[in-house]
């Protein structure tokens, strides 16, 4: 699980304190130790989080890339965002005979 943790924060989705690598860990003997300062989502995370609530980009995640990285699958679920507000905004414009 902290291999996770790190490439979460190695990619930018959760952050620890300044100058503080957030889940540092070493081996001491048989056992691994952690170090566990607070940690925050960051904006990039919570533009993830947001894009995963979308039924439609969780679903097509799920059927398409299952086995993804979290960065890939952050791209893929922006690109559906972006796709999916444009075609909001195309829907407003005709709506209120915008542009």
């Amino acid at each position: 699980m902290l291999f996770h943790l790190e490439l979460l924060e190695d990619d930018g989705f959760i952050k620890g304190p300044e100058g503080v690598k957030s889940f540092a860990f070493h081996r001491d003997g048989a056992d691994y130790l952690c170090g566990d300062p607070p940690i925050r989502l960051t904006a990039k995370g919570h533009q993830f989080i947001e894009a995963m609530d979308q039924p439609e980009i969780w679903q097509t995640l799920k059927a398409e890339a299952p086995r993804a990285s979290v960065t890939t699958m952050f791209d893929i679920a922006k690109y559906g965002l972006l796709a999916s507000a444009k075609a909001s905004g195309e829907a407003i414009k005709t709506q209120f005979g915008l542009g």
